[in-house]
């Protein structure tokens, strides 16, 4: 059973274009020998709708408040609970329903995936927690990790960040990292003049700190970029239309795309940017990126570094507009050459060690070992 983050809806994957890359990755374990998968959701009945013979959807029912419906959900659907073999987490934030299910079922194994760690950073930045609702949200991320049978994180920074911080066995993490289909991002490295004025593709919400505003000035005034693409929806999307009107380079916004169009975006463009400020994880879409031959810029933090070698399979760059500005008059003037050996490099990096299918199989195994 797959306990949805806590809020989350079907429809949400849906609107925001994710149903696919997300279920896709449980197809692939259906290849492997997983039986069923049941989605516990918090979208009503009416909204959210049925996939295919191999996903149930358990829509929220009983009651409409989510916080309550979180602690009556194991009530609710206690026969699915009783039936599955394992509960995993879609992030940690929710995985007080597995905890409540282990409570009055204790042989049922949980698994607390943390796509991305919800570090003390974030929860004081992005959700705007402090003083006794900080501490009580940092309680409840330990209690989800010491009732967890396995946690499961995409990285060794945040498996280092669980065990430093909420003093978890290492021996309960493991490493799977973020995945890409390979079959749908196919690799092509195009010819890439460097007379050919670029295309920047920009994919993400549209908050603060994805950093966007400061690629809309770093091309203020460039000759080598054409036009700047900004695919997604989000809270900041009016300051960022207000800076795009008042530089002179071409800037087109498009609203959050559908996974299987992102293959398409991706190679019609010459550059992907992804100059965020902080973040935990692995982001899918710079391995996306990098997959189908884009060269790709990215802010240097930390999980950045994990996965970008600055000029050797793709570029590392400040958070400033005038950072972001040099490297992209680097990289619009890379030689065909160097353009193809480090698109090469960056999609043979994907296939080695982020391919969907292959670590479908190690999540399975995982699970399988748990049960044994």
């Amino acid at each position: 059973m797959l306990l949805f983050t806590y809020g989350g809806k079907l429809e949400a994957w849906e609107q925001y274009g994710l149903i696919d890359r997300e279920l896709g990755y449980y197809e692939k374990m259906f290849d492997a020998g997983l039986q069923h998968v049941d989605l516990m959701t918090y979208g009503h009945g009416q909204t959210e709708r049925k996939i295919n013979d191999r996903f149930r959807v358990l829509p929220k029912k009983w009651v409409n408040h989510d916080l309550i419906y979180s602690l009556l959900a194991p009530f609710a659907y206690w026969g699915a609970f009783r039936q599955c073999d394992i509960m995993k987490t879609n992030q940690s934030q929710g995985a007080w329903v597995g905890w409540l299910v282990k409570a009055m079922m204790w042989s049922k194994k949980l698994v607390v995936r943390c796509g991305w760690v919800r570090t003390e950073e974030m929860m004081r930045k992005d959700e705007g927690r402090s003083g006794i609702n900080l501490r009580w949200h940092k309680l409840v991320e330990r209690a989800a990790f010491t009732f967890a049978n396995a946690i499961i994180v995409v990285s060794e920074i945040d498996k280092d960040y669980i065990v430093q911080r909420y003093q978890v066995c290492k021996s309960k993490i493991a490493i799977i990292p973020n995945s890409v289909d390979i079959s749908l991002y196919q690799f092509d490295p195009k010819y890439f003049p460097a007379t050919k004025p670029k295309r920047v593709l920009l994919i993400g919400r549209l908050v603060e700190m994805k950093n966007f505003q400061s690629v809309l000035q770093a091309v203020d005034g460039l000759e080598e970029v054409s036009e700047v693409v900004i695919a997604g929806d989000g809270p900041y999307r009016s300051e960022l239309e207000e800076i795009a009107a008042g530089i002179g380079a071409n800037v087109r916004f498009l609203s959050a795309i559908p996974n299987q169009s992102i293959p398409d975006e991706l190679q019609k463009s010459d550059i992907f940017i992804l100059p965020q400020l902080y973040a935990s994880g692995m982001p899918k879409v710079l391995l996306e990126a990098m997959a189908v031959g884009v060269p790709v810029i990215c802010s240097d933090i930390p999980v950045h570094r994990h996965l970008v070698k600055d000029g050797v399979n793709g570029f590392l760059c400040s958070e400033s507009a005038d950072s972001i500005r040099q490297i992209l008059s680097q990289v619009c003037s890379l030689e065909e050459s160097q353009h193809r050996d480090i698109v090469t490099l960056a999609r043979a990096d994907v296939e080695a060690s982020h391919d969907m299918k292959a670590n479908a199989q190690r999540e399975l195994a995982l699970f399988q070992s748990l049960v044994a």
